[in-house]
């Protein structure tokens, strides 16, 4: 009999397994709130040069204005028609021979909700910090993931959850109080250096479970993430300012207050250094609450061999993060999993944020899109949870990115044949790249050893931010003549991924690699 089936007929996704797999799912929905949240916070809404005389309801993105018009409304000239405003905003309606035109020095914007794109005026000659906050926060998390993640194999997973839990909502609350664009790029890059809760929130579960349960606690942590799309739709429709949003975002903190006491530290990290007696106490307390009081001693430390995968009396080496990447760098095996894990964190994040970050691609209602990606992000991780256990992690990932290839290539084309079309094309990449991220962070854990599991999937995770980091300068500053080139060599880009992640084991169904040797 296996050590993990063991684990199971100690009913070990009992009631504790449930609570904490609750807990995860609602600990996992300010991930993607944090995430997202640029949707309203740089919102950009129609525009148009604030010329004092001009009192019209024409809205056209203007950044110039034409000398001789601007002299002539300084001299009250007051009753302007839509034509002359039209040449106003540099069109073609004769009606002055002067062209020369001078920068915009104040902006009116329709009056859709106040973000901090309005505020502090990040159009026109400033533009380039719309893509800039993106890449500030992607900048962050992958500062955050290269210190964070390593942390956490070293003083545990519990302190680092509950940590980044409250860091989080305490530098997005900091955020709501920015007052020019020097401070609000800075706190954006802490936002992002914080956002650390869901892969941390992730390897606490899948430690506390067996073998069989890992596809259900990625659904569940997943399932959370999704459901942050809805409530985000819902604070933006109803805190129009983006100040107020993420105040009343930060409230919600009050929430988490007693996962104090109920989130424990994993009995398999604590096995994996050593910390034998508070092993122990935490499985007495699952034993307690799964209702196995019967459980002798004998049992508690099979089921101690079992969560950690260590024989009996075999001490566990404790080596630092720095000694375990030697290692890995001298495995030849594992230097091409790496390799081959963070080219597909790449390309997932790339295709990920494109789409995320571009939702009017789909309908001119920014929360009905919202809405609409959240449905779509929720459908992905069902059929991760349906498809994933049937055919396995590395063929999902195989096959979806194949499709998802091929998608990203032709989705441009198809918007001229038929506006429908496009639509259901963009949601089907979304719900391709949704259940692409929840396999990968799966996968990722599944194929290296406890001791290097959370610091791997911290390094899988910053090579992710990387795509991040590109997606806002393809959507905001790339050539529109040119999308679909772009498109193709993304998607061929993507087919590369798909062809390498062959090489990669089969992990369903098999226990956790607990050392190096494994």
């Amino acid at each position: 009999m296996s050590k993990e089936r063991e684990f199971k007929e100690l009913n070990a996704f009992g009631f504790y397994q449930k609570r904490l797999s609750l807990l995860l799912l609602l600990s996992t929905i300010p991930s993607c709130i944090i995430s997202f949240r640029f949707l309203f916070t740089v919102y950009e809404p129609e525009f148009h040069c604030d010329v004092p005389a001009v009192r019209i309801k024409l809205w056209q993105k203007s950044c110039s204005i034409i000398i001789s018009l601007l002299y002539a409304l300084s001299e009250n000239y007051t009753n302007v028609t839509e034509s002359q405003y039209e040449y106003l905003l540099n069109a073609t309606v004769p009606w002055t021979t002067n062209d020369n035109t001078s920068p915009c020095k104040r902006w009116r914007f329709a009056q859709d909700g106040v973000s901090a794109l309005t505020e502090l005026k990040f159009v026109c000659e400033r533009a380039w910090m719309k893509p800039f906050s993106f890449t500030a926060y992607a900048f962050g998390q992958m500062c955050g993931t290269f210190a964070v993640r390593p942390i956490s194999d070293i003083f545990g997973r519990r302190r680092v959850f509950l940590t980044t839990l409250v860091l989080q909502y305490m530098v997005c609350l900091i955020l709501s109080f920015s007052t020019s664009a020097p401070m609000y790029m800075s706190v954006v890059f802490l936002t992002g250096a914080t956002d650390m809760v869901y892969g941390t929130a992730f390897a606490l579960g899948i430690e506390t479970t067996s073998t069989e349960k890992r596809t259900f606690i990625t659904f569940c942590c997943q399932m959370g993430y999704s459901l942050g799309f809805l409530v985000l739709t819902f604070l933006g429709y109803f805190f129009r300012d983006w100040r107020w949003l993420l105040r009343a975002f930060s409230f919600t903190a009050i929430f988490y207050i007693p996962y104090y006491w109920l989130i424990d530290e994993s009995p398999r990290w604590l096995s994996s250094v050593g910390r034998k007696e508070e092993s122990q106490r935490v499985l007495s307390k699952i034993a307690k609450l799964n209702k196995a009081h019967n459980a002798s001693s004998h049992d508690l430390t099979e089921l101690e061999t079992n969560l950690s995968g260590f024989p009996k009396n075999e001490k566990v080496k404790s080596l630092k993060f720095f000694q375990l990447l030697k290692l890995v760098l001298k495995q030849p095996v594992l230097l091409k999993r790496l390799i081959i894990v963070f080219f597909a964190w790449y390309c997932t994040s790339l295709t990920y944020y494109v789409i995320g970050l571009n939702p009017n691609n789909l309908s001119e209602n920014r929360f009905v899109n919202l809405c609409l990606l959240g449905l779509v992000d929720m459908a992905a991780t069902v059929g991760y949870y349906l498809i994933s256990a049937k055919i396995g992690r590395r063929n999902s990932y195989v096959f979806m990115m194949l499709g998802l290839a091929l998608l990203s290539a032709i989705t441009p084309f198809a918007n001229k044949l038929h506006r429908l079309l496009a639509v259901v094309m963009v949601c089907v990449c979304k719900f391709t790249a949704s259940l692409l991220f929840t396999v990968l962070y799966t996968h990722t854990t599944e194929l290296f050893p406890t001791a290097l599991r959370q610091s791997t999937l911290g390094m899988s995770d910053a090579t992710a931010r990387v795509g991040s980091i590109t997606a806002p300068f393809i959507l905001f500053a790339g050539d529109p003549t040119r999308v679909k080139t772009i498109s193709i060599a993304i998607g061929a880009v993507l087919l590369v991924s798909s062809a390498l992640y062959r090489l990669l084991p089969k992990t369903i169904n098999v226990p956790l690699p607990q050392t190096i040797d494994d």
